[in-house]
């Protein structure tokens, strides 16, 4: 009978123990879940595409689509000042090739982002965001961290009805299709895809826009990818 009168109280004892350890044990579990979590999320972020050839033209394709992205404060290749520069050369390049016309480059802002392919979970990249005043007009481009190259490019108030006109004007489809092409050939050049050509011209009053398909892969293997440019009287917007 002792004995079993003892045991109410060894009972208790586990209880109170128990109780004790519960909050540390929970809180243990909590932790070790969370690690493994952050851990997946990390390796599954930056896995980036491994064919340099390919990478560009993903990228292009990737931005010109929905996807995925998060400010990055992490690591970068380029620095801001770097970022600036590389879109004064592109716009260079665009002079020189007959697609713009005097735009400046100057005193922006660039912020870095993580982006991730909603199409294809193995493709992202660290592009800059890069925004800049030009003539009262708020205009926008977008870089690639890993190779410095022009990823898209807004040069017009978008927002505030195209006030002010520095991008070529096209008046007729001929002059379009000209120009389409000449975007063509610059992209060729710029990004060192060769497959580059002209479809879906279209325009209406006021607005012209036409596509720029290319193709990756090797063959037997390839995609099909598709960009836009689109052509306003008073602004201009490349894959953005």
């Amino acid at each position: 009978m002792k004995k079993l009168k003892k045991w109410p109280q060894f009972l208790a004892v586990l209880l109170i123990l128990g109780s004790a350890a519960l909050p540390y044990v929970v809180s243990q579990m909590q932790d070790a879940f969370t690690e493994r979590k952050s851990e997946t999320r990390t390796i599954t972020a930056m896995r980036l595409p491994v064919g340099a050839e390919q990478r560009i033209g993903q990228i292009l394709q990737m931005c010109a689509y929905q996807n995925l992205q998060m400010m990055w404060d992490g690591a970068t290749n380029l620095t801001a000042p770097e970022v600036e520069n590389s879109i004064k050369e592109a716009v260079a390049q665009m002079t020189q090739a007959g697609l713009l016309e005097n735009v400046e480059v100057a005193d922006g802002e660039a912020i870095a982002y993580l982006y991730v392919s909603e199409k294809d979970w193995q493709v992202s990249t660290i592009a800059w965001q890069y925004t800049w005043i030009d003539k009262d007009m708020r205009c926008y481009a977008s870089v690639d961290d890993t190779t410095g190259k022009l990823l898209g490019i807004l040069h017009g108030d978008y927002a505030n009805g195209f006030d002010g006109s520095e991008a070529i004007k096209v008046t007729s489809m001929e002059e379009m299709e000209e120009l389409a092409h000449k975007w063509a050939a610059f992209c060729e050049d710029y990004y060192g895809i060769s497959t580059f050509t002209v479809s879906d011209l279209s325009q209406s009053e006021g607005s012209s826009w036409f596509t720029l398909a290319f193709t990756l892969g090797e063959e037997g293997e390839t995609e099909t990818c598709e960009i836009q440019v689109i052509l306003q009287p008073d602004c201009i917007i490349f894959n953005m």
